[in-house]
């Protein structure tokens, strides 16, 4: 390892390596050096802390002069001497300055498994209820930021967002705190620790048997195929709301008359029989869409259906009666336990867990065993909106 003083007449006459690199070192001062490289002349300091060798960078000739990294050097090399490992210091410095948008960003490129739910409550914290903490560093978002910015948003888009948006807020932290543990604690647990959560309450609106005569009249005057066939499969099914928007031809299988659900909130695909309205629908719906691989094809950026709410809106002001997507599928599963359906037949049409029902666990709920009961609560809707008619005017089975 070359040894000399180091100048800057000396390091600006040092030529480029053509591979590899080339330390030399400074006869005066132990610790400091310079690499040079095929293409740049980097210093640094460079001492034992605790019987370890630790090398810090300091920085490229032409940004800092000799005698500029030279004064670095000596000031890294006494601490260092202190026991100190400066790369460690930096590296926690770094941690505790990450914004909370690289911590997001963190989350989203390491947890591989993410709902299209989380995602979207993500992007909301992204681009809504956190779009001006985005550059903030984790360790300054202080509890009293906490009290207020959840209150804030219960005031401006409802409770349930709040509540939504600090819970996500929480397991970004949460995951920062793995690989930072200098970070102080999480700031939202005070929410928990000073019960001031909103109060969450489920939503139990639905569509009223006496309601779904009028309810699906309205539905059959909207123009839009694509809408009226939407909302049935909604209410025929359960089915959540993605689940439906996101089906492709390839999911559905004619011959054993079954609809597989991908895009679910649980991420196991949901696999339910077809009954007999669902299935003349889907054929006269298959004639409709030609070619496209979607069931309800549009010309947007993701080649299908993605927000019918407008559509929503019209069935209701025609009916009369007030709902939103998530009611048809609470109308479906309250149909269903009316009808005595067993529990578990009920579960497994909607993609409910079962998990610590034990007895669940024995129980095999094959798709086929599933068809009874689907057919079932057909029959209740079909008497319900008197649409015989449907069945008798239903496209010719192939």
């Amino acid at each position: 390892m070359p040894q000399a003083k180091l100048t800057k007449r000396f390091v600006e006459s040092l030529p480029y390596t053509t591979k590899g690199q080339t330390i030399y070192t400074d006869e005066e001062l132990a610790g400091f050096g310079i690499i040079v490289g095929t293409k740049s002349k980097t210093y640094y300091a460079q001492r034992e802390v605790n019987r370890k060798t630790v090398r810090v960078t300091i920085g490229k000739h032409g940004i800092f002069t000799t005698e500029q990294a030279r004064a670095d050097a000596k000031e890294l090399l006494v601490r260092m001497a202190r026991g100190e490992n400066p790369n460690e210091t930096k590296r926690t410095d770094l941690q505790v300055a990450m914004p909370l948008k690289e911590a997001i960003y963190e989350y989203k490129i390491r947890k591989k498994d993410l709902s299209k739910t989380t995602l979207n409550n993500i992007k909301y914290c992204e681009e809504v209820w956190f779009a001006d903490w985005m550059n903030t560093a984790l360790s300054e978002i202080t509890k009293d930021m906490i009290f207020k910015r959840h209150l804030k948003i219960g005031k401006e888009s409802g409770e349930a967002s709040a509540n939504i948006a600090l819970r996500v807020l929480r397991t970004i932290y949460n995951y920062a705190m793995i690989t930072n543990e200098t970070l102080p604690p999480n700031p939202v647990k005070t929410l928990s620790l000073t019960k001031s959560w909103f109060k969450d309450v489920r939503r139990q609106t639905l569509i009223k048997p006496s309601q779904l005569k009028a309810w699906y009249d309205a539905l059959m005057l909207i123009d839009n195929s694509a809408i009226r066939d939407y909302l049935c499969i909604l209410l025929f099914t359960g089915m959540r709301k993605n689940e439906g928007l996101s089906l492709r031809w390839e999911n559905i299988d004619f011959k054993e008359k079954t609809i597989t659900a991908l895009d679910t909130k649980n991420g196991k695909p949901l696999v339910i029989p077809m009954s007999d309205f669902i299935y003349n629908l889907l054929v006269g719906r298959k004639k409709r869409t030609g070619k496209s691989e979607w069931l309800f094809p549009s010309t947007g950026a993701t080649g299908h259906l993605v927000e019918p709410k407008k559509m929503v809106a019209k069935v209701a002001e025609k009916s009369g009666v007030s709902f939103m997507l998530h009611d048809l599928r609470r109308t479906f599963i309250t149909i269903a336990e009316s009808l005595d359906i067993s529990s578990y037949a009920v579960k497994q049409l909607v993609n409910h867990s079962v998990s610590g029902d034990v007895t669940a666990g024995y129980v095999v709920m094959n798709v086929d065993r599933l068809r009874e009961p689907m057919q079932k609560i057909t029959d209740y809707i079909v008497d319900k909106i008197n649409a015989e008619e449907v069945r008798l005017n239903a496209p010719v089975i192939i």
